[in-house]
């Protein structure tokens, strides 16, 4: 990915060289030509500083830019197109291997966090039913502290999960199946 971004900023150098060399031209009207991308290029922060979804932003952009019919006549005047249509491929091609990572990175991210909450879950449930059986057992053991904090921790929890389900309820890519049942009686509070 380094490498394709490396490609990105090199031509985007390019350019901004070339340019930079056609200011200096004999022909004036080359040199119009090369003030006027000037002018562009600098409407837009350098991009080889950027991180990576900025430059790419920004590459998209210029790329958009140059294939206009104000900038396109100037870009073949200095000879440029070539080199565009290069930026242009060349910010594609890191821009899809970009999202696939993100998109791998993503699916990666939420199987262990369903890996580590349902491991979670089975540890919460032991212990209730450790507690619930403690109380059947000897109801006079003073457990009112602990139960209520643990209660306290159930309820802060529970509001956690419906405002995160209120929030993914506008998502379009809902994950089904995911063995998230917050209907079940068990996870509810102790009762004394």
């Amino acid at each position: 990915m380094a490498k394709l971004d490396r490609g990105c900023d090199n031509i985007y150098t390019g350019i901004v060289k070339i340019v930079d060399a056609n200011l200096l031209h004999t022909d004036p009207e080359v040199v119009e030509a090369a003030r006027v991308i000037t002018i562009l290029l600098h409407g837009y922060e350098n991009p080889v500083r950027k991180k990576y979804n900025e430059a790419t932003s920004v590459y998209y952009n210029l790329s958009q830019e140059f294939l206009l019919p104000k900038y396109a006549p100037l870009m073949t005047k200095m000879g440029l197109t070539e080199w565009a249509a290069l930026l242009k491929k060349s910010n594609e091609d890191f821009e899809e291997l970009f999202n696939e990572r993100n998109d791998e990175q993503s699916v990666m991210i939420v199987k262990y966090a369903r890996e580590s909450r349902l491991e979670v879950e089975k540890y919460y449930r032991l212990l209730m039913a450790v507690t619930e059986s403690e109380l059947a057992i000897r109801p006079e053991c003073a457990l009112e502290e602990y139960v209520d904090k643990i209660n306290e921790l159930i309820t802060y929890y529970k509001r956690g999960i419906a405002a995160r389900k209120t929030h993914n309820k506008n998502k379009k890519d809902k994950n089904k199946g995911d063995g998230d049942d917050d209907n079940n009686p068990d996870d509810g509070p102790i009762e004394l």
